[in-house]
């Protein structure tokens, strides 16, 4: 099965830190975080298959299955594992099937497939990119896109920075553009058939992330996650949608980057939402879990 020719970047040095990017751009979205995550672990980042640099072979795909052949080829034994959307499903699947790859968990606008398949959102959504890629082509399809994740349901495009736009939307063509010959037999083999039904397996220390402007099904989706995973704490990205690691990078990171540094030095993971990367202060953080409100 092999990595079928896996792009991916491995930066840094430190404990491992696996980066998957969401199904509708690739691992440039985490441009943002390079610097000063590289400066504090090792950074692994890859466009799974169809995606960015990574050409699809043959159906199925199976992008769990092939990003932890990547890390067993590279000889990573675990890592902390951040995923967006479509990434945070797949860091999911690997929490329950591979469990010894998984040291901890970032999970950011993630859902079940059980969700995906049932949401009215998700049904809109894919009503409008069907039209579009029948009657409109290429670039309605990307817009489709961009209002749907990047935009969100509660504002308007030029309520969004433009640049960010520009910048997914590049990614979503590479992607439309990798996947148009098998987009007609669309197949894909996960490591998990049932993952809302095995939430509660998952006994790593996790973080749960959403942005405040997103879907309200994903709002309920990460508060099934909270509370179905033991432990697992819940925070909120303000004025973001499903990109908030490219739209609000700092924001982004005064939540995930302390909640890795601590749960990859073994400790117990907490969220400072003051802290940014690089601050050097030892004022104490509370978990919420101590009786933080």
């Amino acid at each position: 099965m092999g990595t079928r020719e896996l792009y991916y970047e491995v930066s840094g040095e430190g404990q491992p830190v696996v980066l998957l990017h969401p199904g509708f751009a690739d691992s440039r979205i985490w441009d943002p975080q390079g610097p000063s995550y590289t400066e504090r672990f090792r950074v692994v980042r890859c466009d799974m298959p169809g995606f960015g640099r990574s050409r699809i072979r043959a159906l199925p795909v199976r992008y769990a299955l092939e990003v932890a052949a990547l890390l067993d080829r590279l000889g990573i034994e675990q890592a902390a594992w951040v995923g967006c959307s479509l990434g945070g499903r797949v860091a999911l699947e690997l929490a329950i099937a591979r469990p010894d790859l998984v040291g901890a968990l970032v999970l950011v606008g993630a859902a079940t497939p059980e969700a995906l398949a049932t949401a009215p959102e998700m049904a809109a959504y894919g009503a409008a990119l069907m039209e579009a890629i029948e009657k409109r082509g290429l670039e309605a399809a990307v817009e489709v896109n961009l209002r749907a994740w990047v935009d969100g349901p509660h504002r308007k495009s030029d309520q969004v920075n433009p640049d960010v736009r520009a910048r997914i939307a590049t990614m979503q063509r590479d992607a439309f553009v990798n996947t148009r010959e098998f987009a007609a037999s669309w197949q894909e083999e996960m490591l998990i058939s049932d993952l809302a039904n095995r939430l509660g397996q998952i006994s790593v220390t996790t973080l749960v992330l959403i942005g405040d402007l997103d879907m309200d099904f994903l709002h309920e989706q990460a508060r099934l996650l909270a509370d179905s995973i033991p432990g697992a704490q819940l925070q909120t990205i303000p004025d973001t949608a499903h990109a908030p690691s490219i739209e609000r990078p700092l924001a982004f990171d005064q939540r995930a980057f302390p909640f890795l540094a601590t749960a990859t030095r073994g400790e117990r993971a907490c969220v400072d939402r003051g802290r940014a990367p690089g601050r050097t202060d030892r004022t104490p953080v509370r978990c919420a879990s101590d009786g933080a409100v």
